[in-house]
């Protein structure tokens, strides 16, 4: 029943993510000569296109697809594996997969 709104991927596919699909995040940001250099130095970085592998799909009661991924984002010098939820526009195969 849950086949043809849910479908996992074991093992994870790569994928490559574009955040600036999946998290329009300058409507409320600042420029960054307005934010503190620690949070600067310290924050998320999120932004562009990144590397990742898809877990998961989900569909929404509208019909719109989002994808699981897991990309490994840094958080001043240190890496960490973030899970999110990102509309299917936002994903794509690495370019050594597409067509």
């Amino acid at each position: 029943m849950y086949e043809r709104v849910w479908r996992k991927f074991n093992p994870p596919r790569p994928v490559v993510v574009d955040f600036g699909r999946a998290l329009p995040l300058s409507f409320d940001g600042k420029r960054a000569d307005e934010v503190p250099l620690v949070v600067r130095t310290l924050g998320l970085r999120l932004g562009g296109s990144m590397p990742g592998e898809q877990v998961a799909w989900i569909r929404l009661i509208d019909g719109q697809w989002l994808a699981r991924v897991h990309v490994r984002a840094e958080i001043g010098r240190t890496t960490i594996m973030l899970e999110q939820w990102v509309p299917a526009r936002a994903i794509r195969p690495p370019d050594h997969y597409a067509t």
